[in-house]
């Protein structure tokens, strides 16, 4: 498995909410930046992560668990398997039947 880097799109939208909560300074290809625009630690990430869900009262919800709902919900809209494994990173399709099983 392969934790390297990738592209994740996003759409005007989402890149105009980043920017009016003043999240964004320049598109520099990362979303979670410190100082200067270098890219955050995963350790970073993970304990701010732990932190706001921690504010928010969720329980039993991990990080990771943010691309099962992207993944169901891009299912749910009706994205094919194939677009859905490909905004994964997965190589395979069949990675993406466990994570859509619970679909009607």
């Amino acid at each position: 498995m392969s934790y390297g880097k990738h592209a994740i799109p996003l759409n005007q939208a989402v890149i105009e909410l980043l920017k009016n909560k003043n999240k964004v300074i320049a598109m520099t290809g990362y979303v979670f930046t410190q100082h200067g625009n270098k890219q955050l630690s995963k350790r970073e990430v993970q304990r701010q992560f732990d932190t706001a869900i921690k504010r928010a009262g969720i329980t039993n919800f991990r990080f990771h668990d943010l691309r099962y709902t992207f993944a169901t919900q891009l299912a749910q809209a009706g994205v094919d398997i194939y677009t859905v494994s490909k905004l994964l990173c997965h190589r395979f399709c069949q990675n993406n039947r466990k994570i859509c099983s619970p679909l009607p």
